[in-house]
């Protein structure tokens, strides 16, 4: 029988056209991902997809099947917004999608300051990566995502702030010794790793000595302060006030500084209800008036 995951994996890969590309956005390896192909496959006795040299071609039972899938999955969405409360017609829900840090360091006031315009306000809150924040949004899991860096869909986006990448360590280092010096890295999102991998390789031509891989930033930074390596931080907010940090801003060859930009996106106007698309004004509103952030460097 298949799982709902199941369901999700053959759309991407129908929408993906290709192993190699399906493997990146659901995080797992093309070998793994071939081999739960051909496991399907056998477990219903067909062929869903033909290799070319284009990538794969899904088969008339493969369409079919991604068909069904979709019925499926749209069928449990609904079923779970009405369980979870959350009608599509409900006036005063926000249903909301957010990554990283943003759910911990801008949310709560954002949440707590359009309460007090609106009190029969609803927030429906999921934490989830930027990427899958991206794709929830476009697919209409939720209504208003909070992710870190450009969507890469075609989405409605308002920016939020600009953050600036930064190296952080306990002791006064030298940039062009980081490849000879440990690295700790927490469990980053894959733009995230993919962001900090460009700097890197627009920099130096040996790879990071990564000595640590941790579970979250707070045990990442845990880790620098006892001097046990450095770590690049792409949000200041998890170390701003933390004594007994070298902080170092990141730089491109050219010299500019290295960014980020944070957005709140929404799929279209017409998918949101009157409180949504009033929250959004609001928040754009709110954003709009945030300090804006320098280049940390002490």
């Amino acid at each position: 029988m298949l799982r709902l995951l199941d369901f999700e994996m053959l759309n991407e890969l129908y929408a993906s056209k290709s192993i190699t590309t399906a493997s990146q956005k659901l995080y797992i390896s093309q070998p793994a991902l071939t081999k739960w192909l051909h496991k399907i496959e056998e477990d219903l006795g067909i062929i869903i997809v033909k290799r070319s040299v284009k990538g794969v071609v899904f088969t008339l039972e493969g369409q079919h099947l991604v068909r069904y899938g979709q019925t499926v999955l749209d069928g449990y969405r609904k079923e779970l917004k009405e369980l979870q409360g959350i009608q599509d017609d409900a006036e005063n829900t926000v249903s909301m999608m957010s990554a990283g840090s943003l759910t911990v360091h801008l949310l709560p006031k954002l949440m707590r300051a359009y309460k007090d315009v609106d009190p029969d306000v609803r927030f429906h809150l999921r934490y989830a990566g930027s990427n899958i924040t991206a794709q929830g949004i476009y697919e209409r899991e939720a209504d208003i995502g909070f992710i870190r860096g450009e969507p890469g869909l075609n989405l409605e986006k308002a920016e939020i702030r600009t953050e600036y990448a930064t190296i952080i360590s306990s002791e006064e280092i030298s940039l062009k010794n980081l490849p000879f010096l440990p690295r700790i890295d927490a469990e980053f999102s894959e733009s995230a790793r993919l962001f900090v991998n460009d700097w890197w390789q627009d920099i130096f031509d040996v790879s990071p000595n990564i000595a640590m891989h941790v579970q979250n930033i707070d045990t990442c930074i845990k880790m620098v302060r006892e001097g046990l390596g450095y770590s690049i931080i792409i949000s200041s907010d998890v170390y701003e006030g933390i004594p007994g940090l070298h902080v170092y801003p990141l730089k491109h060859p050219n010299g500019e500084y290295v960014t980020r930009t944070d957005y709140m996106v929404w799929k279209s106007d017409k998918y949101l209800n009157p409180c949504t698309r009033s929250f959004r004004d609001f928040a754009i509103e709110y954003f709009s008036k945030l300090p804006k952030k320098q280049p940390l460097a002490y």
